[in-house]
């Protein structure tokens, strides 16, 4: 298989960065092939990934997670439907590394009443969409027959079931079921799953990158996923109130849905047959010597990031969910610590260490660390 790589131009930067240079650049770079068919990786270098491209008439939920269309044509065409599944599942989900830092601060108030203050130290998070793999390499799956899951039906089931002649265009033929199903409200789901990312094993690394900036606060690591659902509903009143959000919040606020999911559920003909796993690596074991991950091992994506890491926390990044870190961001952190590195052991002139003054505040907490972030 031939693993498409990007080529981005350096962009170092001898000004002190700004705010801007957190983000990931929207205009991604434009892919190519390596000669002979084989992979030009450099491990060291962020890739981002386009997410799915939404369908028409789609909404999404607040968290991003799940993508709905109403778009008729996807209820009653097989082709088009069938076309959509196929060209969503060229698309991973977008993944994160997620870094949140906060502590409680007492606030003494006029009456002397104490009150605790919540603090965010840092929130940002990175993109590691790449590391599923390059685009089409996830492998589409079917709920098997053994397994009881919604196949047309209000309920988990073992029926439906393909026959062995169906079974040779398995996409197809649920899309057909989906299509030609009379029931007025009904839904079919597409999945994308992540497997073996040892996810612990790189919650760990990234602890102890923390705790080598001395932080004493609460640590939040988490690698949420946005696009991991895509659900084609028919079109109708009852379905386009489902997918708005002030309508979910509405019910949730009066608690509702305690009444409504319930008869929602019973009303729906639901299809979850259809998912397409992307797999990090070949087994889960990151200890197993004969593994092979798509692009890096936890160890070395960490190893490539700890830096920058370290950097967003001790200057306290908050970009929350709005963005996430830029390679730019990353490269620039690598050079200018290597700099500052030589300076240090006295292979850098003076006059070059001028030059880099301007990211002096920075990149001073590397080496002059302290206790920081504690309850107060």
């Amino acid at each position: 298989m031939k693993f498409p790589t990007t080529v981005q131009p350096s962009r170092y930067q001898d000004e002190p960065y700004n705010s801007e240079d957190l983000i990931a650049d929207d205009q991604l770079p434009s892919y190519q092939e390596a000669p002979g068919g084989l992979p030009e990786c450099n491990h060291s270098e962020h890739i981002q990934r386009e997410p799915p491209p939404d369908p028409a008439f789609s909404t999404r939920n607040f968290a991003a997670s799940e993508v709905y269309t109403r778009f008729a044509k996807y209820s009653n065409n097989v082709d088009a439907l069938h076309s959509l599944i196929n060209e969503q599942a060229l698309y991973p989900p977008t993944y994160y590394v997620q870094i949140h830092g906060k502590h409680n601060e007492t606030q003494h108030e006029s009456n002397s009443k104490e009150s605790q203050k919540e603090v965010t130290d840092f929130y940002f998070r990175i993109n590691i969409t790449h590391l599923l793999g390059p685009q089409g390499s996830g492998e589409i799956q079917f709920l098997p027959d053994d397994k009881r899951g919604y196949r047309g039906t209000r309920y988990p089931s073992l029926k439906p079931k393909l026959n062995d002649w169906e079974s040779r265009d398995s996409l197809f033929e649920w899309c057909q079921k989906y299509v030609s199903d009379p029931a007025k409200i009904k839904s079919f789901t597409f999945s994308r799953k992540i497997r073996n990312h040892d996810t612990q094993k790189l919650y760990r690394l990234i602890r102890s990158a923390i705790a080598e900036t001395r932080y004493r606060g609460q640590v939040f690591i988490t690698f949420p996923v946005t696009n991991s659902k895509l659900i084609v509903y028919s079109p109708g009143k009852i379905n386009e109130w489902r997918t708005k959000t002030w309508v979910c919040w509405f019910f949730y606020i009066t608690f509702l849905w305690v009444l409504t999911w319930p008869t929602l559920i019973f009303l729906t003909s639901r299809y979850e047959t259809v998912k397409c796993v992307f797999f990090y690596a070949n087994t889960s074991d990151s200890s197993d010597p004969s593994r092979i991950c798509k692009l890096q091992c936890e160890d070395d994506w960490f190893q490539s990031w700890k830096q920058t890491i370290k950097r967003a926390a001790l200057t306290g990044v908050n970009i929350g969910e709005e963005g996430s870190l830029s390679d730019n961001y990353r490269t620039t952190t690598e050079k200018i610590l290597r700099n500052i590195q030589e300076m240090r052991s006295g292979d850098r002139s003076v006059d070059e260490a001028h030059n880099f003054h301007g990211f002096g505040p920075d990149f001073a907490r590397f080496f002059d660390v302290y206790d920081w972030g504690g309850d107060n």
